[in-house]
């Protein structure tokens, strides 16, 4: 992976360890139709979004090659999809989680939906 993150001193051992174990909770409601990642989101092991959406989201991931395990729980009645900027997506359902692969350009479904 070749995220860019800055380092911290006191704790070097900081983005290995966000790269393992690292949790992403990130409350999308009354958010736009597009949501970039930042560096320091997109590290992050597991991605779990979750949030009232009243429109298609788009959660745009950093062209970087990296596995992405994501769980949507959001409510809504539209659908939440996990893009490149100008890539190709992966929709994963409400209540589902998934394994993805972003091969810098793409993102490709590994797994099917997971209740």
């Amino acid at each position: 992976m070749s995220i860019k993150m800055p380092v911290n001193p006191a704790e070097p051992s900081a983005i290995f360890n966000n790269s393992v174990s690292g949790i992403l909770s990130k409350d999308i409601t009354g958010a736009g139709v597009s949501i970039a990642l930042t560096d320091e989101e997109a590290q992050q092991a597991v991605t779990y979004i979750s949030g009232t959406i009243t429109a298609n989201v788009d959660i745009v991931l950093p062209s970087e090659t990296k596995i992405y395990y994501v769980w949507n729980d959001t409510t809504g009645a539209f659908t939440l999809t996990f893009t490149t900027s100008g890539g190709a997506g992966v929709t994963v359902a409400q209540g589902n989680k998934a394994i993805l692969i972003c091969d810098a350009t793409d993102v490709i479904r590994f797994t099917n939906d997971i209740p």
